[in-house]
């Protein structure tokens, strides 16, 4: 009896764990960590790639918006011609920009994977394009379509649709509601 007694004393005193629970313990821990280190990695991935996709998005949004705001106050287009495509983009404007003062004649091109505005002085308008190009249907109206791509992969692709508002009509005796004839221009402030 006085056995027994010791030896119930002594596991009271004597609380701890055995070694087959800590090495359960272990194997919950690490198997826990595994999954949270996929998740970790997995989200820093993805942030990082959208961080770079958002950056290609905001250069590429630029340049589409330059071109359009340009390309709607056109009165002539050369290339394109009607019912062709182009990699180079090339019009005169009815109107000028407040650098500009003499030349209204505006290219837009593709050069070594630099978008480029080419009129009185030659604007770079985007970096890591792998394409850009300019579709004319048999009507006036104009789609571009602009790829940035990084070396790592990323890649964004726009396309725009758009109507030339200061063309000439078409048949002067029947104007049409999509150009202006020349007088519509827009207001930069």
């Amino acid at each position: 009896m006085l056995l027994e007694f010791q030896d119930t004393e002594l596991m009271r005193k004597n609380k701890g764990f055995t070694l087959i629970e800590i090495i359960v313990v272990i194997v919950i821990m690490a198997v826990l960590g595994v999954f949270g280190y996929r998740f970790l990695s997995t989200s820093m991935h993805t942030y990082s790639m959208m961080e770079k996709q958002k950056g290609l998005l905001d250069e590429a949004a630029m340049a589409m918006e330059r071109i359009s705001r340009e390309l709607r106050d056109a009165n002539s287009i050369s290339s394109p011609t009607s019912g062709s495509t182009s990699s180079t983009l090339t019009f005169t404007k009815s109107h000028g920009s407040p650098e500009e003062t003499s030349t209204y004649d505006i290219t837009f091109q593709l050069f070594s994977g630099t978008l480029q505005r080419v009129g009185s002085t030659t604007v770079n308008l985007a970096e890591a394009v792998s394409v850009f190009t300019a579709e004319r249907g048999t009507s006036e109206e104009i789609t571009i379509f602009l790829t940035l791509q990084e070396g790592t992969g990323e890649q964004i692709t726009l396309q725009s649709y758009i109507c030339p508002k200061n063309l000439p009509y078409p048949d002067p005796e029947a104007p049409s509601g999509r150009n202006f004839g020349g007088c519509w221009e827009e207001d930069f402030q």
